[in-house]
């Protein structure tokens, strides 16, 4: 499972064109290719890496191939390799562009990799806006990420998409009318974090660790006093690199925060 969005993926449809898709019943996105965000048809719910026009057929010297691999635990990735330009003329195809996308269930982030890619042999029409295009797109096709259209990317580049915090941690705020304050830090933590509570009423509370696919990983029970500043140590090195959720219950109240482990 790969959180994007606020949605949890389980399955892609992988397009010739350099994009990948998380509706499985998509259609294929062709020149002219859409800007992203832009919503309706079926460039929705998906990500490009290089959307462009490329070419698989069986002509002589055409030997592009789609790969992909998974550990089957928090990582994916999809290898273009070797895959050629369309061109309208002569054999249909011309140069060899050779990248990659990573997915991490770590970090809910996906990185592109930019092996080589052929400037020498893009082709580029004028007909469309749009012939090249790079970035992410939501479920409705409202919110997107464009980082480039119309360019190439550097051989050896990178460019990377992460899940932010958000809200962020940290913040002292008012919670519910009983006045109760929660603070965590540091965040990002490391090896271990502090919880800080105040209550204006006394009582037990419950303090759960949750990954992002909602498995409880740490259940601790608290005692609060009231008027305190009641402090809370937790150590986190043995917990995996990743994000996230810390949810606290006392009585009726239930308050989540989203933290990050880095090591």
């Amino acid at each position: 499972s790969f959180h994007y969005y606020n949605m949890d993926i389980n399955k892609v449809k992988i397009g010739s064109n350099g994009w990948v898709s998380f509706k499985t019943m998509v259609g294929n996105i062709a020149h002219c290719f859409p800007s992203i965000p832009s919503a309706g048809g079926t460039a929705d719910n998906y990500f490009a890496p290089l959307m462009s026009d490329f070419v698989f057929n069986n002509n002589p010297g055409n030997v592009g191939k789609v790969y992909y691999w998974s550990n089957h635990a928090d990582t994916f990735i999809i290898s273009y390799d070797s895959i050629s330009w369309w061109r309208p003329s002569g054999p249909g195809f011309a140069g060899s562009c050779s990248f990659q996308a990573v997915l991490s269930g770590v970090d809910s982030s996906i990185t592109f990799h930019y092996q080589f890619i052929d400037s020498t042999n893009y082709y580029w029409t004028q007909v469309c806006a749009s012939n090249t295009v790079i970035g992410i797109e939501n479920l409705t096709g409202n919110t997107g990420l464009q980082y480039a259209a119309n360019q190439i990317p550097d051989n050896l580049y990178a460019v990377k998409f992460f899940f932010p915090l958000n809200p962020p941690i940290g913040i002292l705020e008012d919670l519910h009318s009983n006045n109760l304050q929660l603070k965590v830090f540091p965040n990002p933590a490391n090896e271990e974090i502090t919880i800080e509570l105040h209550s204006h009423v006394p009582g037990a509370g419950t303090l759960q660790f949750i990954t992002i696919y909602g498995q409880v990983i740490r259940n601790d029970g608290l005692e609060l006093i009231a008027g305190k500043q009641n402090l809370f140590n937790f150590n986190t090195g043995n917990l995996p690199s990743g994000i996230y959720y810390l949810r606290f219950e006392t009585g009726t109240i239930v308050e989540t925060r989203k933290i990050l482990i880095i090591h």
